[in-house]
């Protein structure tokens, strides 16, 4: 197993792969965002990203894994790092977004506001999970 190269997310960075990537468009950065993004070989593996609200809390504002990078535990591990190291609480969810919503709930989210379109779910302020330093890498 080799770990993959990690980046602080910064604009620079994020429009370095943005063309390539498009499911990094919706990404925002600013002074209230912290996320890291994941490549291997100059392709972008896993990204995470999340957002300090002005009530303080700090939502996942994006996770994404990408390609034949899906099925293969970078999703606990990117929810690993918002929860242990960037202080993520918070985060919403498509209701349609099935796969998601489930690697959410099994991590220990829970859904606790709903509209149409959205689930809204927090960490259970009890559960804690420790970082796995294979979460994050690839087979050579």
């Amino acid at each position: 197993m080799t770990k993959n190269k990690s980046e602080v997310l910064t604009v620079e960075v994020l429009n370095k792969y943005k063309n390539q990537y498009r499911n990094l468009s919706h990404i925002k950065i600013d002074q209230n965002t912290n996320g890291r993004i994941y490549t291997k070989n100059e392709k972008v593996v896993a990204m995470i990203n999340t957002e300090k609200k002005s009530d303080g809390i700090i939502w996942i504002q994006g996770l994404e894994v990408f390609g034949d990078n899906r099925g293969q535990g970078f999703g606990y591990g990117l929810l690993d790092i918002a929860v242990n190291d960037l202080k993520a609480t918070h985060l919403s969810v498509r209701k349609t977004n099935l796969k998601a919503k489930q690697l959410y709930e099994n991590y220990g989210f829970t859904v606790y506001k709903t509209d149409d379109y959205m689930d809204y779910m927090k960490i259970q302020k009890s559960f804690k999970r420790s970082i796995s330093e294979s979460s994050l890498s690839v087979k050579k």
